[in-house]
């Protein structure tokens, strides 16, 4: 805590009025106000930068007060009346919510760590949230709007989603069982590792099933709602040809009239896209075309703000590739293909050619044992000073490497497109005896699947080991 705000215990006086009160950076703990039974009322108190630990409220009024930048820690929520309460910048952890109150409660920007929600009648505003390790149960959300809601590994049961303004919605690894979503959102939403198919959906005040849902695309489409388009195809699990509707929307998206709609359509597209490479969603032959896109695309050509807010997405998308940010799973690992090749340039703080051979060599033997691979990769170019030399491997290998070197420090990684390598490298390649010889290897895979690394779970070598191969080496670049 800054140390010019001086710290503050809250001190139950036993007066039942609390309101209008100044609570600010005050810490409230191991207070029951269940067994007391006085329902104190903090109405338009202000508790900006207060704590709360192991705190049980219970029939308390925070009408109209002010929750903002708290941290809330195993606490409990029994029939208290939020009322038209506001909670910005909150984090709340092992908390229990029942039977509470809320009307018109404005709750912003704040993250829901294993709290519990159960038989609540929300009537509130709820933007930009995160709930993680969450439960909802018996819940009811009517008339209530909310937008950009991320729920990871959460249980929803028994909850109506449908009966209230629901956008963008983020579910992962979620587990839904008699649920109600809208219909008119849920191709709003970016899903992975969870299954929608036994959720109901309310069309025109009625359920019907996932299956039953009548093909969306042609309407989305014609109403320029490209994002909604491109989710709806991936949500069916169309994902061939993905990259090229991707690219056609963008394009369609050019000649817009009203900015406002493109921004937002933009914008959205290319939050999805980051979402997809995150969960590896998007097959590796979609995936390298739509990047390949989205970095020779003209972003220039829009106003100086929504270029950056572009490039800014871009540069999102780059970073979650270089830092290893994205899941593997056998799924996409399958989806690359065997004869498939990348390049790998390692450059080295080192102006001894031995040396840093030698380095790379490690490396490279080192990551295809741990993933029972066999030595497939070829030195195609080297250039001196600080040495920099590039080898031919496959990408079903390359594409793993930033996974297991990403914690390394002083190492960066780049991957970078291979319709940037120059001529003179390409003819190296497309010469080189030894690489028709690993590709022979490649023929051999397609039978046997040997190049196929194993489950995430294994590929977790010590970061001590890999270390001491590593010397001098500076940076990473792969081509894909």
């Amino acid at each position: 805590m800054n140390e010019l705000i001086k710290a503050r215990i809250f001190v139950d006086t036993g007066s039942y009025q609390r309101e209008k009160e100044d609570l600010t950076y005050c810490t409230f703990k191991d207070l029951n106000f269940v067994e007391s039974r006085r329902h104190i009322s903090f109405f338009r108190s202000d508790f900006r930068g207060s704590n709360f630990f192991n705190v049980n409220f219970f029939r308390n009024n925070f009408d109209r007060a002010d929750l903002i930048s708290c941290n809330i820690r195993n606490c409990s929520f029994d029939s208290v009346d939020f009322g038209n309460c506001e909670i910005k910048n909150c984090y709340f952890e092992d908390i229990v919510f029942k039977n509470n109150k809320y009307d018109g409660t404005a709750i912003q920007q704040s993250t829901f760590v294993n709290c519990h929600f159960h038989d609540e009648q929300f009537l509130f505003t709820m933007y930009e949230c995160n709930f993680i390790d969450c439960s909802f149960s018996t819940c009811r959300f009517e008339k209530s709007s909310t937008e950009k809601l991320e729920f990871l590994r959460c249980r929803i049961i028994d909850t109506d989603l449908a009966t209230m303004h629901a956008e963008w919605y983020t579910f992962i690894s979620c587990d839904l069982k008699n649920v109600c979503i809208g219909n008119n959102y849920v191709f709003g939403y970016l899903l992975y590792d969870t299954n929608i198919e036994e959720v109901d959906f309310l069309y025109h005040g009625e359920k019907i099933h996932y299956n039953t849902l009548e093909s969306p695309y042609k309407k989305l489409w014609e109403e320029e709602r490209y994002f909604e388009f491109i989710n709806a195809y991936i949500m069916y699990k169309n994902l061939v040809g993905i990259s090229d509707i991707i690219v056609k929307s963008i394009e369609r998206l050019c000649s817009v009239e009203v900015v406002q709609f493109r921004k937002t359509e933009l914008n959205n597209i290319l939050e999805a896209v980051c979402f997809y490479i995150k969960y590896s969603k998007l097959p590796y032959v979609e995936l390298v075309k739509t990047l390949d896109y989205l970095d020779q695309f003209n972003w220039q050509q829009f106003s100086l703000e929504e270029t950056l807010n572009c490039l800014s997405k871009i540069e999102k998308v780059k970073h979650i590739m270089s830092v290893g940010g994205y899941q593997l799973s056998n799924n996409f690992i399958n989806t690359i293909p065997n004869d498939e090749f990348a390049l790998v340039t390692m450059q080295y703080d080192t102006d001894n050619y031995e040396e840093a051979l030698s380095t790379s060599e490690k490396l490279l033997k080192y990551l295809f044992n741990i993933q029972k691979l066999p030595d497939a990769y070829c030195l195609v170019d080297q250039k001196c000073g600080s040495w920099e030399l590039t080898f031919f491997v496959f990408a079903i290998f390359a594409i793993t490497i930033p996974r297991y070197i990403k914690n390394i420090n002083d190492i960066s990684i780049d991957f970078i497109l291979k319709r940037k390598l120059s001529k003179t490298l390409l003819a190296k390649i497309n010469d080189n005896t030894k690489i028709k010889e690993l590709k022979s290897i490649a023929e051999i895979a397609n039978s046997g699947h040997i190049l196929i690394p194993t489950e995430q779970e294994d590929m977790k070598p010590k970061l001590s080991e890999i270390s001491k191969v590593v010397d001098f080496l500076k940076s990473i670049k792969i081509s894909i």
